[in-house]
């Protein structure tokens, strides 16, 4: 089977490359800046294009891994040269207009057509249990199909939705820790302190939070970008987050205790209806000894404080 990624020197677009090559397809990517499409090509042993159009000439699969903002004008720029009955489908972090962009050059074009949002990152190992969404393309639910049994195949965790609620749950679990993460650090740096001082002080909580928000900040300024600002969804997260942060913060500089609680404990009333809440004390030790490398025993610390 020849398999097309276009974008396909991206970090994602090259995890999938070497998973389709690894399952004994024939690769082609393709990608404007071509010194790194020749490397990315060298490296995972696949053909490479100059021409996106040729790239997808014959293809029996085409994945589109380029920035969200370009995926409609990439696809319909593509679509005439892809071959009818093959399934092109998209993994972008957010859908918006693509699956109806999809649909009408599908329809138009004579082929299949998905929208898939591999809900890992590219420094996963395999695709084994890793949760992938596809959402099906009106009139295209067959390709759908046989893309989520492709990747459940090899253990994917696959789970079907529609775009809406794809962008809006994208936008609290995706979208708002990078925001939350990007933000926790800025501040941090806007502080003055140096990091290695400021770790000595550092209890569970902070070590945990810096090296979420340290491997946030490793990822691309551009992806994380459009993830926020190409989401309509997370922008109405983001107003009532303003809200939010000045009722918060305005307790605490005010030093209105009442309403501080106040608003604490409605944040807890949300997570207590979480089944893995009773254990996120425990999760969070075990983690800080994983990333930490130490091996106490956890018996004592697995305990919550005492109430006062």
């Amino acid at each position: 089977m020849k398999v097309t990624i276009l974008g396909g020197t991206g970090r994602m677009g090259a995890w999938f490359a070497r998973y389709f090559k690894e399952k004994g397809c024939r690769v082609v990517i393709w990608a404007r800046t071509v010194e790194r499409l020749v490397k990315v090509a060298e490296d995972v042993g696949a053909e490479y294009k100059l021409e996106a159009e040729e790239a997808v000439n014959d293809a029996d699969m085409v994945m589109v891994s380029v920035p969200i903002s370009v995926v409609p004008e990439t696809v319909k720029k593509v679509s005439p040269y892809v071959k009818k009955g093959a399934i092109l489908f998209d993994v972008a972090s957010v859908k918006g207009v693509i699956p109806e962009v999809l649909r009408v050059e599908g329809d138009k074009n004579g082929y299949r057509t998905a929208s898939v949002h591999p809900m890992f990152g590219p420094g996963a190992r395999g695709i084994k249990g890793q949760k992938i969404v596809v959402i099906p393309v009106r009139g295209h639910e067959d390709a759908a199909k046989w893309l989520a049994d492709y990747f459940a195949e090899d253990g994917a965790n696959v789970m079907f939705s529609d775009a809406e609620t794809h962008d809006r749950m994208v936008a609290l679990t995706l979208a708002l820790p990078h925001f939350v993460n990007i933000f926790f650090a800025l501040l941090l740096s806007e502080s003055g302190e140096k990091p290695e001082f400021v770790r000595k002080f550092s209890g569970t909580t902070f070590s945990l939070q810096l090296t979420i928000s340290e491997s946030v900040l490793q990822e691309s300024p551009d992806v994380y970008a459009e993830i926020q600002m190409e989401n309509e969804k997370f922008k109405e997260t983001l107003r009532r987050g303003e809200e939010l942060f000045k009722r918060l913060s305005g307790a605490v500089l005010s030093g209105d205790k009442n309403e501080f609680v106040k608003q604490f404990l409605k944040a807890r009333e949300w997570t207590l209806k979480d089944e893995e809440s009773g254990r996120a004390y425990q999760k969070m030790y075990r983690m800080i000894e994983a990333l930490t490398g130490r091996k106490e025993a956890a018996d004592e610390k697995e305990k919550p404080p005492a109430q006062s």
